[in-house]
């Protein structure tokens, strides 16, 4: 994840990419936790905004390339998958087989 910075945050889908973005893939910035709901559309804007504020981003693993098993487990825990998909996603880099975008609010 070298793409990544300190003023950057991630919004994990699934319990599994917390622990590898910051283990495997020397994640350093923060991580938003959400709860399995939609409710989650705010804190997701509120981080976006703070992440551009101070020249950061936020990154999300993009579900529609993830492999089978990163899909399941998307869908297993139900992690605010409705809210994420209420932003802009552009992509920004991948983690082995797993690509991420970056979350934007639309214009």
């Amino acid at each position: 994840m070298q793409a990544t910075t300190p003023r950057d945050t991630l919004v994990p889908l699934d319990w599994v990419w917390t622990e590898y973005a910051t283990y495997l893939f020397g994640y350093r910035g923060a991580v938003l936790g959400l709860p399995p709901n939609l409710s989650a559309v705010g804190p997701i804007r509120a981080a976006i905004e703070s992440a551009e504020r101070s020249g950061g981003n936020v990154y999300v693993v993009d579900k529609r390339d993830a492999p089978p098993d990163v899909q399941q487990r998307i869908r297993d825990t139900g992690y605010a998958l409705d809210a994420v998909l209420a932003f802009e996603h552009q992509p920004a880099f991948s983690c082995g087989d797993v690509r991420f975008s970056r979350l934007q609010i639309a214009p």
